[in-house]
């Protein structure tokens, strides 16, 4: 592992006088202090200061809240349960007024009100994280939570008392996640909509990514410690990493990066998170076979997964194509075409490639000639031959191009089910997996447009009235492979299909009431409970958050198709759960491009304002829009219209920085 600096606690959390809110809910609070600029800032999750106070008292036996309100008062053998309103993260501290007794305070942290009794487990093993104790207290003690126990992801705190009586004066929260937002919600980008719901889960999904970037010196140490939880393992270089949730793992794991980078890069433009988590893969790196590790430091020594070796490749792309940080990848290339070069080197007689690495997330049944596997590497490939051709290696770009070719082939050849209308898990399974089939078309693995509408149909089939199942996990609700699923109904040019399972999914999960209610989860069983035993799944995972990304680069439509946005496309793909929608992307080196869409007495209207972004130019297809219809496309230029008229193919490329209004007219 190549360390680089990081920085202590205490210089990432910034001191300043916490507010005394003292009703739920968190947003009123919140409200109270913030003055609104844009409409969409009511919906962001993200604390106003890194000082964070709880906003209610919660009561287990009655399910109702209180008013929080100090000092708090507790005897020998009592407890009260604070509700910070939220997923939060961080270091507590307690400030005790009068105390008589000799008594110690305990705490207990859960990001579920049906684990407060006892706590989440987040170090591994069996048995929940334990109850963590101050010092014997005396009046006008303060105490606060070590820093190798620090809580990345909860959202209640019981504390209770051993003896005695004592006084509680004060409980604050450092919110340590984010590390180098100076602002933690002054995001660079925006998602707003007509579509309350659809905007409270773009928000919820940047806040659970926004919590799982860590300080890299706050991951959770391996081997499960035999006491207490620790949070003080190394994950990563830098002064910020993007690991998989907030309550743990707290490690960089390769598949997550393929849903958190995205949305990263659409919610909070901070890249360095991402940027770093790559580098740390990269440093574990098998350098004599090019075999990337499952997960990165404290273990990072698991080659044992050839799918999360792909998503590597992946997210080396997926930084690279937002951010064009060329002195970030020079010394990731070779890596890069080592790790390609492995994964080609198991292609088999049959044109797919075989899987011997079987590690994987969740799910059963990896190995052999696999489609989720095989999916991937098509798009590393793909990715591959266009990384090629932007370092300069023409004959390398094309090599790789051909492979993905010959692989798409044999893959749709030996591994759709035309019975079905999906792909087999491998050529001898009667699974048709959730993952696989949704990468398929969201990477465009698909042969024909036919079966590409097929397996939206296929995965819809699937659904139930908690969300879309996995038949490779048990049929239970997978939100990995789920944030893959709405991608890939969004790229079969299903809107409505995609914001449906949305609201569906992560709505239900949004709205639960006996979680964070601001973001979302691991995965959960079929009939809506907690997977993952419950108590040990992550309550905020990165890898649930595909709805955030899916929103801007497929609802708005405005995404990269060059490295750092240098050249950009708008493609609405609008649904018609929204009537009007925006969205701005920042590209590191080119600026930001803004674009709001609207329907308007039957026409649809898009505006783009690229003014301040310094790239090449933007193209504009309204395809989506009306299919199948004759339209007239207006397009007015700075207020002055230009003679641009398009019918059935209301596309537009070249266009230059401004500020620019298409107006797409059904010729009925």
């Amino acid at each position: 592992l190549r360390l680089g600096s990081f920085v202590t606690t205490a210089t990432m959390v910034t001191n300043v006088v916490a507010l005394n809110c003292a009703v739920m809910p968190a947003l009123l609070c919140l409200a109270s202090v913030i003055s609104a600029a844009n409409p969409w800032d009511k919906y962001n999750y993200s604390p106003a200061s890194r000082t964070v106070l709880p906003v209610a008292l919660f009561s287990p036996a009655t399910g109702q809240r209180q008013p929080y309100n100090l000092p708090l008062s507790l005897t020998g053998g009592s407890n009260v349960v604070l509700d910070f309103g939220k997923e939060v993260g961080g270091l507590i501290t307690l400030t005790f007024g009068s105390v008589t007794g000799n008594p110690q305070a305990t705490l207990v942290f859960s990001e579920s009100t049906f684990y407060i009794k006892d706590g989440d487990l987040s170090k591994g093993g069996t048995d929940p994280d334990g109850v963590l104790h101050t010092q014997t207290l005396a009046t006008g003690n303060k105490y606060t939570v070590p820093l190798e126990n620090i809580r990345g992801g909860f959202r209640y705190l019981n504390i209770g008392l051993t003896a005695g009586s004592a006084q509680i004066s004060s409980v604050t929260l450092a919110f340590t996640a984010a590390p180098t937002m100076t602002d933690l919600r002054a995001y660079k980008n925006h998602f707003y909509s007509s579509n309350d719901l659809l905007n409270q889960i773009w928000y919820a999904g940047a806040y659970t990514v926004q919590l799982s970037s860590i300080v890299p010196s706050h991951g959770r140490v391996w081997p499960p410690p035999k006491g207490l939880w620790n949070n003080s393992a190394l994950v990563g270089v830098g002064k910020t990493v993007l690991v998989d949730g907030a309550k743990r793992d707290r490690m960089v794991w390769p598949g997550d990066l393929g849903v958190s980078v995205p949305t990263a890069f659409v919610s909070t433009g901070e890249m360095d998170s991402s940027k770093n988590a790559i580098i740390t893969l990269y440093d574990c790196q098998n350098k004599q076979t090019g075999q990337f590790t499952s997960v990165g430091p404290p273990i990072g020594d698991w080659y044992t997964s050839d799918t999360y070796h792909l998503w590597t490749l992946i997210g080396t792309w997926n930084v690279y194509l937002y951010t064009k940080d060329q002195a970030w990848l020079a010394p990731l290339w070779s890596g890069f075409c080592l790790g390609l070069n492995h994964s080609v080197s198991k292609i088999g007689s049959n044109g797919v490639m075989v899987v011997d690495k079987n590690g994987d997330w969740a799910r059963g049944g990896m190995g052999g000639e696999n489609i989720e596997a095989n999916a991937l590497l098509y798009r590393a490939l793909r990715v591959g031959s266009l990384l090629a051709a932007d370092q300069g290696d023409g004959a390398l770009a094309d090599h790789y191009s051909a492979i993905a070719a010959s692989l798409r082939d044999a893959t749709n050849k030996l591994l759709w089910d035309d019975a079905v209308g999906a792909f087999k898990d491998n050529p001898k399974s009667s699974v048709h997996p959730h993952d696989g089939n949704s990468l398929a078309v969201w990477y465009n693995l698909t042969d024909d447009p036919a079966k590409t509408k097929r397996i939206s149909d296929y995965m819809h089939s699937n659904w139930n009235s908690f969300g879309s199942r996995a038949p490779e996990w048990s049929m239970n609700i997978a939100t990995f492979a789920a944030s893959m699923e709405v991608q890939a109904h969004y790229a079969a040019g299903q809107a409505d299909r995609a914001q449906e399972l949305i609201e569906l999914q992560w709505g239900y999960m949004l709205k639960y009431p006996n979680s964070t209610q601001s973001t979302f989860w691991e995965g959960y069983n079929s009939d809506g409970t907690f997977a993952y035993r419950g108590n040990y799944m992550s309550n905020a995972h990165g890898w649930a958050t595909g709805p955030t990304s899916a929103l801007t680069l497929f609802g708005v439509g405005i995404r990269p198709l060059t490295p750092g946005g240098e050249t950009y496309l708008v493609q609405p793909l609008p649904g018609r759960s929204m009537q009007h929608c925006e969205s701005q992307l920042s590209f590191e080196p080119t600026g930001s491009v803004h674009v709001r869409w609207e329907r308007r007495q039957g026409e649809f209207r898009v505006v783009i304002d690229s003014t301040t972004h310094t790239g090449l130019a933007g193209d504009v297809d309204l395809s989506n829009v009306f299919p199948g219809t004759a339209c007239r496309l207006t397009w007015i230029e700075e207020g002055k219209a230009r003679a641009s008229e398009h019918y059935m193919t209301p596309k537009i490329s070249g266009i230059p920085p401004g500020r620019h209004t298409f107006v797409l007219t059904p010729q009925l």
